[in-house]
């Protein structure tokens, strides 16, 4: 089962959708149950006072995800960890590698952050997704259907996972788990 999650690391209800559902998730993912697949966007750099925080950490969760998917998890919960209030400068570069580093990110890896060679995928997905129809973060996706339920409460992201098993969807079947 796909499990779609677009969100924008500077998007205080990105924090609150993580904060609820983060622990579930990994278990839905450990479990077989859904594969989950990130969609980082960078619509709020206006909100991050000229420093591009959206575009910095879409690229920087891009690398880890290119370079070293086993330490994605790990990473984008520290981000959201230590997430910045809208309107502030967010986190400097050398803090968003720490980050990375203590969530498993190799150092060769972190130091590609400031190469910025996922920038140009940031801003044009960010311009795409834009397009499709989603409005705003967080957006999540069932097997492509949009979850319309709560996603600030632990509990009806999971319920309506257990409920798309074995339902056919544009996809085909949801089988897995």
């Amino acid at each position: 089962m796909k499990l779609e999650v677009y969100l924008d690391y500077m998007c205080p209800f990105c924090g609150r959708f993580e904060q609820a559902n983060s622990t579930e998730l990994d278990r839905l993912v450990a479990g077989g149950t859904v594969r989950l697949e990130l969609y980082p966007l960078a619509f709020l750099d206006r909100m991050s006072s000229g420093s591009q925080y959206s575009t910095r950490t879409a690229n920087a969760i891009a690398t880890v995800a290119d370079r070293a998917p086993g330490a994605l998890p790990a990473f984008n919960t520290a981000l959201f960890a230590h997430q910045p209030a809208e309107g502030s400068s967010g986190l400097s570069d050398d803090e968003i590698a720490a980050l990375a580093r203590n969530a498993g990110v190799p150092q060769d890896v972190a130091d590609a952050f400031t190469d910025r060679l996922f920038q140009p995928w940031v801003e044009t997905s960010t311009a795409a997704v834009f397009k499709t129809g989603i409005e705003g973060t967080p957006t999540v996706k069932i097997n492509g259907e949009l979850f319309t339920g709560d996603l600030y409460t632990a509990g009806p992201l999971t319920a309506a996972v257990t409920a798309a098993k074995g339902k056919w969807t544009k996809y085909g079947a949801a089988l897995f788990g």
